[in-house]
């Protein structure tokens, strides 16, 4: 519901037809890009991780170019450079997670392997569902409370939190892991 109102406000779509155009920049970039995120984080060609966390990188920018004020003569432009950038970035983020997961798993004792496993699949479910939920009554909330603008800072500074804490837990496992020498070793 923000996201129409804001495209209205700034003289960019006025009808319903204009505002599900704008909505498809993101879907499209979003179906394009996950086979070239998935080709990415494929065969050892980019860890998974640093693809999610580009991802996030992406999605932060967009949000930002998103919520910035627009003259009237680039506010059209502005919003779809934000909204393809949103897009690319969320299907850069989500395509690998399930690599990243399952990496996971294989980390952990044959035992442990099953529960893990169910344990994750619940949980991206879970937050899937709960952003389904959440996410508009919360943006349509706080965007009339702190404005449009702050709500896609305050996310893109989420985000990069996420992409901040995802990097520093990649360096803290990569510091504490075996190197393959010392695999091969046994």
């Amino acid at each position: 519901p923000t996201l129409g109102a804001r495209a209205a406000s700034l003289g960019v779509a006025s009808n319903p037809q204009s505002i599900g155009a704008l909505f498809s920049v993101a879907a499209i970039s979003y179906t394009l890009m996950c086979p070239v995120a998935g080709w990415l984080a494929t065969d050892g060609r980019v860890p998974p991780r640093r693809v999610i966390v580009a991802g996030l990188l992406l999605q932060a920018a967009g949000l930002v170019l998103l919520g910035l004020p627009a003259a009237e003569h680039r506010a059209k432009r502005q919003m779809v450079a934000a909204l393809l950038l949103l897009g690319l970035g969320e299907a850069t983020a989500m395509t690998p997670v399930m690599e990243d997961m399952l990496s996971l798993v294989r980390a952990t004792s044959e035992h442990e392997r099953e529960a893990t496993l169910n344990f994750l699949s619940g949980a991206v479910a879970s937050a899937f569902a709960l952003g389904q939920l959440a996410g508009p009554l919360l943006g349509a909330t706080l965007s009339l409370r702190i404005g449009f603008g702050w709500l896609c800072d305050g996310l893109a500074v989420a985000l990069l939190s996420l992409a901040l804490l995802l990097t520093a837990l990649h360096l803290q496992v990569c510091k504490t892991a075996p190197s393959k020498q010392e695999v091969a070793q046994g």
